[in-house]
């Protein structure tokens, strides 16, 4: 093949080219955002975080106002300065004796809204702190701004009834006391005969005695809830209700004593 074939060729192939950049315009250019820009705050550490921030914040004393400054310094972001934000009030020391975390909201990639219900001591009723924390690099976390003391989540006014029609089978009613009545005893062997075979269940470590049970009835095809009146070895009593799931084989066996007992086997 000659130069001139070469050259013929090399013409062809750049004119076919520019031709499927007519047929076929080029695709457009996506720029995929980086995983830190995705990133939204770990929901554990940050929680943690939070509440740790909550009990220094809600925790002072008004004949040592430095204290609390400096308690809460530590969980403040760069340029952010709540120094002197709260001026307790003349009186007993304030303090917390528990928290938790109420509800989260994600306003900005890499940042959270954290509400921690927080108990303070000598008060009934919770406090709710609204808690802005942000995330950066390495898993570090910080407070970003002044919290705020909010009212607490919204109550569900639409959730299912409890309840749903009683268990009227009195041989399903028998292993239902029965294995319950074990369980609560913490008689792992006697538990056992009313579990379906293959199946475990742990007990609780410190034992309950069932006094009375109130009702016992269907919340799906294959749970049952009891109703039970217990009380532990010091005497104190407790209304408690009991998810059992269920099966039927050559009788009725017993799969699982609630979501916090999980079982093995199949069903």
């Amino acid at each position: 093949m000659g130069p001139r074939w070469l050259w013929l060729a090399m013409v062809t192939l750049l004119a076919l080219a520019g031709l499927r950049h007519v047929v076929l315009p080029p695709r457009p250019l996506v720029l995929e955002h980086t995983s830190a820009a995705r990133a939204t705050v770990d929901p554990a550490p940050a929680d943690a975080f939070a509440q740790a921030f909550a009990r220094a914040y809600l925790t002072f004393d008004a004949r040592q106002p430095q204290s609390h400054d400096q308690a809460v310094a530590p969980f403040l972001a760069p340029g952010v300065d709540l120094a002197g934000t709260v001026t307790p009030a003349s009186g007993p020391a304030q303090s917390v004796i528990w928290t938790a975390v109420a509800a989260h909201a994600h306003p900005a990639a890499g940042s959270g809204l954290i509400t921690v219900a927080v108990a303070l001591a000598g008060e009934a009723a919770l406090r709710y702190l609204a808690v802005p924390v942000a995330s950066g690099a390495g898993g570090s976390l910080a407070v970003t701004g002044f919290p705020a003391l909010v009212a607490p989540p919204p109550l569900n006014d639409r959730a299912p009834p409890p309840n749903g029609d009683d268990v009227s089978d009195s041989a399903l009613r028998t292993v239902a006391v029965r294995a319950l009545s074990a369980y609560l005893r913490g008689s792992a062997d006697q538990l056992d005969a009313d579990l379906l075979p293959g199946t475990h269940a742990s007990v609780p470590a410190s034992p309950l005695t069932i006094e009375d049970i109130a009702s016992i009835t269907w919340t799906s095809a294959n749970e049952i809830a009891l109703d039970a009146t217990v009380h532990d070895p010091a005497g104190t009593g407790y209304e408690l209700r009991y998810l059992l799931t269920v099966t039927r084989r050559d009788r009725w066996y017993v799969l699982a004593i609630n979501p916090s007992d999980p079982t093995g086997g199949s069903s």
